[in-house]
């Protein structure tokens, strides 16, 4: 329903029903609760749509208040990290279809109250044939946008994601967008970054000299384009107008901040590059860098794809791993701070 354009050189939001200007305002439905991943660990962690825990009476309520206070869009993390009761159905090594009725209870509901839904997947879900293929020769983070295994695994598992969506009869109407990472990033102090010697071949099939810091910054913007046209490119074989995002936060340079971080995140010019549609920027306020500087280390501008300004947080909470309490705002910079639905502790 939602598409892009570009009007005098800014993209913005269109309602393909009629052709208006759309401002996405809106916020994260997020339920936590008990996590088991594996070993007797148990987490806290997001767990809106794990099975034996969704709540439909409360999501219902949450989203008929969004709709009373004109929200239009809202997120939602679907979750692939545990070892059951989560996207993946270890057992099969699939997809789990008791989840997946629960995410399509809540889309259907989002579109009852004329919401547009975000979905949000980190990773291929645990358990599952797709995160089983993601790994060496590179590690952490960098395993999943800079390997061929990982980028095939990504792609493999959004194609079945969406497919498995429509063949359930889900509104996909209602999607606003298939976000590809809460939060993306990739980790300095992991293979083959934590390397300053010789040279790599990444899965665009390119090779690069690891000891020129022109060629790592090349390999990483080449890399997250490459990653974003396969998975783009399969989620759209199914969805052919569903939009493509990335959770994404301010780069450390030009200006210091998040001390002791080794995250690298890549600044607008780069992400620029990938077909991604838009960008989901998470913005932290009350933490150590102000907010023009923040602009600065991103590389604000006025730019042919939308900008969504999120993860607005007033106070000192700082990035987690895949975290962000999404808000809304287009390039048009419309901004919403709280969070209805809210975390349950």
């Amino acid at each position: 329903r939602i598409g892009v354009r570009v009007v005098g050189g800014d993209g913005e939001f269109v309602d393909r029903r009629g052709g208006a200007k759309f401002v996405p305002r809106g916020s994260t439905y997020l339920r936590r609760g008990w996590r088991d991943v594996g070993g007797g660990r148990l987490i806290s962690h997001q767990a809106t749509f794990d099975v034996g825990v969704y709540d439909a009476v409360a999501a219902e309520s949450a989203l008929e208040a969004m709709h009373a206070q004109r929200y239009n869009v809202v997120k939602v993390f679907v979750d692939a990290a545990c070892v059951r009761t989560c996207l993946g159905d270890a057992t099969t090594a699939l997809l789990s279809f008791d989840y997946l009725t629960n995410v399509l209870d809540f889309l259907r509901r989002a579109k009852a109250n004329d919401l547009q839904v975000v979905l949000a997947i980190d990773e291929p879900p645990w358990g599952t044939t797709w995160n089983a293929q993601v790994g060496a020769p590179f590690d952490g983070f960098n395993a999943w946008y800079l390997t061929r295994a990982g980028v095939e695994g990504f792609s493999a598992f959004w194609r079945t994601f969406a497919a498995t969506l429509a063949a359930l009869r889900a509104p996909l109407d209602a999607v606003w967008a298939y976000e590809l990472g809460g939060e993306t990033w990739f980790q300095a102090d992991r293979e083959p970054l934590s390397r300053r010697s010789g040279s790599v071949t990444t899965a665009n099939g390119r090779t690069y000299d690891l000891a020129d810091a022109a060629q790592r910054d090349e390999m990483l913007a080449a890399g997250l384009v490459h990653f974003t046209e396969r998975v783009r490119t399969a989620i759209r074989s199914v969805d052919p107008t569903g939009l493509v995002t990335m959770g994404v936060i301010a780069p450390t340079s030009p200006h210091r901040w998040r001390p002791g971080d080794t995250r690298i995140a890549l600044p607008l010019a780069a992400l620029e590059r990938t077909p991604l549609d838009f960008v989901d920027l998470h913005v932290y306020p009350g933490w150590d860098l102000p907010l023009p500087l923040f602009a600065e280390n991103v590389g604000l501008r006025p730019s042919r794809k939308p900008i969504v300004v999120a993860g607005i947080r007033p106070d000192r909470s700082r990035p987690g791993r895949r975290s962000g309490r999404p808000a809304a705002a287009g390039h048009q910079l419309g901004v919403e701070g709280g969070g209805l639905g809210g975390d349950r502790r």
